[in-house]
């Protein structure tokens, strides 16, 4: 998320701009875990009802989740 948006609706924030830092951040991952032959996966929102089929589950620095993905990932 990018900081400066703080407030901003999720649906209004932008997404994926050249300097997002998430996209920055979710690149630098699955590169280093690529290096690394760590086998791995990147869930969305399309795959919460999924999270069974996980053996870890990594949500590093996440700033904003509704209720139904809080829900998701305490189950």
């Amino acid at each position: 998320m990018e900081l400066s948006e703080n407030g901003t609706p999720i649906e209004q924030a932008r997404r994926w701009g050249k300097d997002y830092p998430h996209k920055r951040a979710v690149l630098g991952v699955c590169r280093a875990l690529q290096q690394a032959h760590v086998p791995f996966g990147v869930i969305t929102r399309k795959q919460l009802g999924e999270l069974d089929r996980c053996k870890v589950l990594v949500l590093s620095n996440v700033q904003r989740m509704d209720a139904e993905e809080v829900e998701a990932v305490r189950e």
